[in-house]
């Protein structure tokens, strides 16, 4: 079996994201509660950008940018590939540049952006060395390129993944280890690199945590047995606690 070419898991992901648009805001976990009391913090820490630029790369439906616009006097502009979540974010806020546009290739001209962030971004694209040295070249020297993502070890022990071994390892598989972040990075010119892992005590709800995995199961995980989703249903309502850690790794880099 041949690798799928880097057109076709782009069309694929436009694909998936189309039909995702309406709801992506309730269910995906970018915007869970938790989520994006980590994003606020960091924006909290990019009022420093004063009237700068900022670009959210891979914006998805904007509920990114638009706290960043809210937060900062900077232009803020979202960029993603899937023309309907540009759609959506446009109707719920004018304050942010929206753009359809590729994170290989940006439809921004070089040394324009003053900070760029990729959250829950590379996993998700086929070449995620390019997209780094995109924001490279888009950055103005002196300026910033912030990563949110989830280690591998982090996505496959979090709750409810790892009560379902299918899902713990293929979320395992697809997040890139922290060193090769950094490492793409430094291959694409960027210094001064910073690495934060960020704990975050969350409370949960099982019962919505049992109906996440009903639904994504079989959209995302067909491989998972009925026996399989079964007993880690069972191990998350006697296991989970009310309280949990949910963790996230910020890799920061100058340019």
């Amino acid at each position: 079996m041949t690798d799928p070419k880097p057109e076709d898991v782009i069309e694929a992901n436009i694909q998936v994201h189309t039909r995702m648009a309406e709801s992506y805001n309730r269910n995906e976990p970018h915007y869970r509660p938790e989520n994006r009391a980590k994003v606020r913090a960091k924006l909290e820490q990019m009022r420093r950008f004063g009237s700068a630029r900022l670009l959210d790369i891979g914006c998805g439906t904007g509920g990114f940018a638009v706290g960043i616009a809210e937060r900062t006097a900077g232009r803020v502009i979202g960029i993603d590939l899937t023309p309907r979540f540009i759609q959506y974010a446009g109707r719920s806020a004018r304050s942010v540049t929206w753009l359809i546009g590729d994170a290989a290739r940006l439809p921004i001209s070089d040394r324009q952006a003053d900070c760029a962030i990729m959250s829950l971004l590379l996993h998700r694209v086929p070449e995620p060395a390019t997209v780094i040295a995109e924001a490279y070249r888009v950055l103005r020297t002196g300026g910033t390129l912030l990563i949110r993502t989830v280690s591998p070890e982090d996505a496959a022990e979090s709750v409810p993944y790892r009560f379902f071994p299918t899902i713990a390892a293929a979320q395992r598989d697809r997040m890139p280890a922290t060193t090769r972040l950094t490492d793409w990075a430094s291959g694409a010119g960027f210094n001064q690199l910073s690495v934060q892992r960020i704990e975050r005590e969350i409370r949960i709800n099982t019962d919505q945590l049992e109906q996440q995995i009903r639904a994504d199961v079989p959209a995302r995980y067909p491989d998972v047995t009925s026996a399989e989703l079964a007993a880690g249903l069972r191990q998350l309502h006697a296991d989970a606690t009310q309280q949990i850690a949910r963790i996230a790794t910020v890799v920061i880099a100058r340019r």
